[in-house]
């Protein structure tokens, strides 16, 4: 993003206001800043054809929120938003809520509280209800934050993505049930960001930032033979405990029984983590896959609500 706004190029500009002069102002600006800054003039040439970093303003979809990723150009400077801050303000910047840049507003930097220096809300970002707005606006692809993560938590993700995308593709209106599957992973709740403008009351949390989950990571599969499911366990798994077979497309997931379970030739009645790339076997007379997840309901998942009441907290008003 431009360090300051060009000249005679409006600051925020539609798909349809991109036209050829537009291009040709911004590519002249753009190469007489990058020449004072001692870049090469040439710069142009290198950068990636069809790529435009501008603000979406015609507000009809996203009310001037949401940036375009299909862009003209990208500019190769960045930089953390507490980074900014303190270059600003001239010190460390402690920030209990979000940030509003707007022309004529300066920066409020707030005082650290006794829960602590916040940055950001400790609720994690979900936009599940919004795939229709983001395939509208143009976003070709979405990319699942891993980092950090576990790879149940991965799959879980993508896959409710990937079927609430699906949906929107069948014309069938926002699944609740989804929530559930979003539910199923370790979260401090969730918030969609500043996709739908300013978060409103309730969207950030600072006064906690303990994570709970309706579902936990049991296993995974890493053979099956003569009616026996092979695992290598994750988390504590009882003698007729209920396992969730977490298959690849939602639809098709099923359950099975945790039953007369062994290590070797030695049963027992309950296996847990602990027992690190230890493989245990229980009956289990359809063959599943290398790889695929089990899962099960959550020994400690906290209050337990219905996918329209998880839909409510996370978009409350």
């Amino acid at each position: 993003r431009l360090k300051k706004p060009l000249k005679n190029v409006p600051q925020y500009v539609s798909m349809m206001q991109i036209t050829d002069e537009v291009l040709a102002t911004a590519k002249t600006a753009i190469e007489a800043e990058l020449a004072a800054e001692g870049k090469p003039e040439k710069i142009w040439d290198r950068i990636v054809p069809g790529k435009l970093e501008r603000f979406i303003s015609d507000n009809t979809l996203l009310d001037q929120e949401l940036a375009l990723l299909d862009q003209k150009y990208v500019m190769d400077d960045s930089v953390t938003i507490a980074g900014h801050i303190e270059k600003i303000s001239g010190g460390k910047a402690t920030i209990t809520d979000f940030v509003r840049l707007e022309v004529g507003e300066g920066i409020e930097v707030a005082e650290e509280d006794f829960h602590g220096t916040h940055i950001m809300s400790s609720k994690d970002m979900c936009m599940i209800e919004d795939m229709q707005k983001i395939a509208e606006a143009g976003v070709c692809s979405l990319k699942v934050e891993g980092r950090n993560k576990t790879a149940y938590y991965v799959a879980t993700i993508a896959r409710a993505y990937r079927k609430a995308l699906d949906n929107y593709a069948a014309g069938i209106e926002v699944d609740e049930n989804l929530w559930d599957e979003i539910n199923a992973t370790a979260n401090r709740g969730f918030f969609p960001g500043f996709l739908n403008g300013k978060p409103r009351k309730g969207s950030v949390k600072f006064e906690a930032n303990s994570s709970k989950a309706a579902k936990e990571f049991a296993g995974r599969v890493v053979g099956w033979k003569d009616g026996r499911l092979e695992l290598i366990v994750k988390n504590k798994i009882v003698e007729g405990a209920e396992l969730e077979v977490v298959m690849p497309n939602m639809d098709e997931d099923f359950i099975i029984i945790a039953k007369d379970m062994k290590f070797g030739e030695k049963s027992v009645d309950v296996v847990h983590g602990g027992n690190l790339n230890k493989v245990v076997t229980i009956d289990c007379p359809n063959e599943i896959e290398v790889g695929i997840f089990i899962r099960q309901e959550a020994h400690n998942p906290g209050i337990k609500k219905t996918p329209a009441e998880l839909a409510a907290d996370s978009y409350a008003a």
